[in-house]
């Protein structure tokens, strides 16, 4: 735990969900990150093997989620409803 280049994140990850009312934009928004099969994991999954780190954790991570049931897609589920909230909020409507 001497690299401290990891503190950072981890300090913003758990600050927020100490309060999750306050940021829970920002709470979707890292789940949505972290969740979502993005190009660039699809890219760095295999790069991991010229660095001597096995890909195994994204390959799988990858190859299990569904589109119609994994977290990207409750959390992309959450996000919506949270923007019909907020928009209906500017809007003035209940």
């Amino acid at each position: 735990m001497k690299d401290t280049s990891v503190w950072p994140t981890a300090t913003i990850q758990l600050t927020i969900s100490i309060f999750p009312q306050e940021f829970l934009p920002k709470i979707l928004g890292y789940s949505l990150h972290f969740e979502a099969v993005k190009l660039e994991t699809l890219i760095m999954a295999p790069e991991l093997r010229e660095l001597g780190m096995g890909p195994s954790y994204f390959t799988f991570h990858i190859s299990i989620d569904n589109a119609d049931s994994d977290y990207a897609t409750m959390v992309s589920h959450a996000v919506g409803q949270y923007l019909e909230i907020v928009g209906a909020d500017a809007r003035g409507r209940p």
